[in-house]
C-alpha cells in the first residue's frame, strides 16, 4: 500500500493554486480588455444608440380652439431645413400643407382645430429628404365649427 506524505500532497496542491491563479489573470486581463474596446468602439460602431445632437423642442398650446404650435426657430435643425410640411389629423379630416421657409424661422405656426382629437407633425425636408419629424397630439380641445347665424322663422305680423 502506498502512502503519500503530507508534504508531497500540500506541493501538489500549490502547484495546482499557481497555474489556476495564473489562468484567472489571464481571463481578468483578457475580460477587461474586451470591455474597454467595446466601450471606445461603441460609439463608432453603433451610432444609432445615441441621443440626437439636435432638438426642435417643438410644444403647442391650446387657446379658444388655436392650436398655436413653436419651434426653437434657432435649432441646426431649421438652419438645415430648406422646406417643411404639417401634416394634420383633426377627428376624421386628414391635410398636408406646405410651411414656407419664412414660418419655419418665424418659430411659430396656428392651426383652427376642428375636432377635439387633433395630430400634427411637422416634417423637415433638407433637399427632398425628410431629416426631422416632431410630433403634437392634443385629445379633448373645443371643438370648434363654423360660425353659422342661427335661423329664426318668421312671422307675419297681424294687424
Amino acid at each position: 500500500m502506498q502512502t503519500l506524505s503530507l508534504a508531497s500532497t500540500t506541493g501538489m496542491e500549490t502547484e495546482s493554486v499557481r497555474r489556476s491563479g495564473g489562468r484567472i489573470w489571464i481571463a481578468a486581463l483578457l475580460t477587461f480588455g474586451l470591455a474597454a474596446g467595446v466601450y471606445y468602439a461603441g460609439p463608432i460602431v453603433a451610432p444609432s444608440f445615441r441621443a440626437p445632437a439636435d432638438d426642435l423642442s417643438i410644444s403647442a398650446s391650446d387657446s379658444e380652439g388655436r392650436m398655436r404650435v413653436t419651434w426653437d426657430r434657432k435649432s441646426p435643425l431649421i438652419e438645415n431645413a430648406d422646406s417643411a410640411r404639417l401634416d394634420v389629423v383633426d377627428g376624421v379630416n386628414q391635410a398636408s400643407y406646405p410651411v414656407e421657409r419664412s414660418v419655419l424661422q418665424a418659430g411659430s405656426l396656428e392651426y383652427i382645430r376642428h375636432a377635439p382629437d387633433l395630430l400634427l407633425t411637422l416634417t423637415l425636408f433638407h433637399q427632398g429628404s425628410p431629416i426631422h419629424r416632431g410630433i403634437i397630439r392634443s385629445v379633448g380641445g373645443e371643438e370648434t365649427r363654423p360660425a353659422i347665424a342661427p335661423q329664426t322663422p318668421v312671422r307675419k305680423r297681424r294687424r
